[in-house]
């Protein structure tokens, strides 16, 4: 369940959320907010959140995807517009200030980003756990900024698509005791920390590829418990092969509309340098 909640924070951490799409209304709602929720998260004008304008008065070309990432954000708090207008900002504010800016250095070879599948239909997003050495969680701040970094590119190739999910594959062919460590569980609260801060879940369901034989024990003990929308999200493919993985997670292009000064932000203890 660890390794689960590794792989798949944003799943996780707003299973519960997933019950119903946004009512229209609440859409529309925050839609009409949108001038006051920039002005809030410190932005002059217009912004682009992963590829969507945001704009109380969007052109019609614009609009279902601006609907469809309103409506995620209404899933991730519930549908409370008032809950949801305060992610908004502080999800804005935290890219504009802290995520946007920062140099996207070349991370170590331990983290990979070969990580999507083009031999399906739609967008689909292949973690391998071969390719994820105990090196990968020594250094939790780094992890966590490695993810962040992947997910940036990841939510802006999914608004970009029709319509507007992906799908996860979890590849358990080449789970190891590190997988389950104690760095490991410290790596993926923080994930899933900053994922249910700053991210809504757009994952449509979650695959589990080839899992250990302790897995269907596990499963079983536990999948009481959870809650109902996370377990219908989740499939177990016992003797099935993960998809191949052939390109590379980047973000599309983006160009920003004007640089900010230098700056230092931190999650966890680490100070990330911002340009």
């Amino acid at each position: 369940m660890r390794l689960l909640l590794f792989c798949a924070p944003t799943c996780w951490a707003s299973a519960p959320a997933l019950r119903a799409p946004a009512p229209d209304r609440s859409v529309s709602e925050l839609q009409e907010q949108l001038p006051s929720i920039l002005r809030e998260a410190g932005c002059k004008g217009p912004h682009t959140l992963w590829g969507v304008r945001l704009d109380h008065r969007p052109d019609p070309s614009d609009a279902p995807r601006q609907a469809a990432l309103l409506a995620a954000f209404l899933r991730a708090r519930d549908g409370d517009v008032p809950a949801t207008r305060r992610m908004l900002v502080e999800t804005i504010r935290w890219r504009r200030v802290e995520v946007e800016p920062v140099v996207r250095e070349p991370f170590a070879a331990c983290y990979p980003t070969k990580l999507l599948c083009v031999s399906r239909p739609g967008l689909c997003l292949v973690l391998d756990t071969r390719l994820l050495p105990a090196e990968t969680f020594a250094d939790q701040e780094q992890l966590v900024r490695w993810w962040v970094s992947m997910q940036e590119a990841l939510m802006s190739r999914v608004f970009a698509a029709d319509p507007p999910r992906y799908t996860l594959v979890v590849d358990c062919s080449g789970l190891r005791v590190h997988h389950f460590g104690q760095n490991a569980r410290g790596c993926a609260t923080q994930l899933a920390a900053v994922m249910a801060e700053y991210y809504p879940d757009m994952i449509d369901h979650t695959e589990v590829v080839r899992p250990p034989p302790l897995f269907a024990c596990c499963w079983a003990a536990v999948r009481p418990f959870l809650p109902r929308d996370f377990v219908r999200s989740v499939r177990v493919k016992w003797h099935e092969k993960a998809p191949a993985v052939c390109v590379e997670l980047t973000p599309l292009p983006y160009t920003p509309k004007r640089r900010f000064r230098t700056r230092g932000f931190s999650i966890g203890r680490r100070e990330w340098r911002c340009q």
